[in-house]
């Protein structure tokens, strides 16, 4: 026999649930099986939209980046647990062009950049290049680093650590002795806010910053680097910097 649902007020009083007079007249079971088939529908259309925030599926590349959604900013994280919350189409592929454009989605994976630019380890890793540091920690921090940094770790850093060189420096690198290498990169400089730094890490900020102050550098650093000396001197420890115009520590660690 067939259920006929009838638009009539008739059959259903303000003063009862529609479902319970429904149940007095066609009895309990077919009333439950519409709920059951209505459930279904509700959750295939859910599950069949399935919204992420990477269309394949992936997790952002760079989860950080911030984006501003409806009426909040989130970072991509955020967005990456959010997407699957939205149910319109239209949003889903507004929100998957963001992944793409900002969350850098299906991106690939930077490769990590070594010291040694051959691709080979390090001598010994566990040397101190400078006080405090070894050289497997400032492979750490070359990773860490903008990707397109990578070159001046490792014309920079690498040598000083025992990497091979061809001695092919980067195009447009900056050195603090001009046309050549420092002599004494562990060279400790005072500065007047009572830190210190290496003239191999000044040298090595002159080149991330883009080199535009490089004459800066050569004439401030470059006498206490001792590139004017005629034989290399052993490192010491410390050397007061008392050029006029210094007045903080040039890069942080």
């Amino acid at each position: 026999s067939s259920i006929r649902l009838t638009t009539s007020t008739a059959w259903c009083p303000s003063t009862e649930l529609p479902a319970l007079h429904l149940t007095k007249m066609y009895g309990l079971r077919p009333i439950l099986s519409l709920f059951r088939i209505a459930i279904v529908l509700d959750l295939s259309f859910s599950v069949a939209l399935n919204c992420t925030l990477c269309d394949d599926g992936s997790y952002p590349m760079d989860d950080q980046a911030r984006v501003k959604y409806e009426t909040a900013t989130y970072s991509c994280e955020k967005l990456h647990f959010i997407a699957p919350s939205v149910k319109n189409e239209t949003q889903c592929a507004n929100l998957q062009d963001t992944g793409r454009i900002i969350c850098m989605c299906g991106a690939e994976a930077p490769a990590p950049c070594t010291l040694c630019s051959d691709g080979t380890d390090m001598p010994d890793p566990e040397m101190e290049v400078i006080p405090g540091k070894t050289c497997a920690e400032m492979q750490i921090e070359a990773d860490d680093d903008f990707d397109d940094d990578c070159k001046w770790w490792q014309a920079i850093v690498g040598p000083v650590c025992g990497c091979p060189s061809d001695g092919n420096a980067p195009d447009g690198i900056c050195r603090i002795c001009p046309g050549e290498s420092l002599p004494n990169p562990d060279r400790m400089l005072d500065l007047r806010d009572g830190t210190s730094v290496s003239c191999m890490m000044l040298e090595l900020e002159a080149n991330v910053n883009g080199n535009a102050k490089c004459l800066d550098y050569q004439v401030k650093y470059s006498d206490h680097c001792g590139c004017f000396e005629t034989t290399p001197a052993p490192s010491p420890q410390s050397k007061s910097l008392t050029t006029s115009g210094v007045t903080g520590r040039v890069v942080n660690w």
